[in-house]
């Protein structure tokens, strides 16, 4: 049997310790997991992370829905982002 994690703020934890959360994880049958971002930074380091382990993470980027968009934001920037770099993994 497999399982994969939902929703996790992957960005949230410790740079340093991501690759042996992400081994321990495996080790116990966990095959993947969906990195939730936050905002605009978490959103460039979720996909960071998908771009260092594309086996194992898949990308959920945007804004929380209880935060506000930036007003200087442009509505499509995240979209525009992820589209841009989705030929690219």
């Amino acid at each position: 049997m497999e399982f994969i994690d939902a929703h996790l703020h992957l960005d949230q934890y410790p740079e340093s310790e991501t690759d042996k959360l992400i081994s321990e994880w495996r080790s116990v049958g966990i095959t993947g997991l969906v990195a939730v971002s936050t905002n605009l930074a978490s959103a460039y380091r979720t996909l960071e992370l998908k771009h260092r382990y594309p086996d194992f993470v898949y990308a959920a980027v945007g804004y929380h829905p209880e935060q506000a968009l930036p007003l200087s934001f442009g509505a499509g920037r995240i979209v525009f982002f992820a589209a841009k770099r989705k030929g690219k993994n």
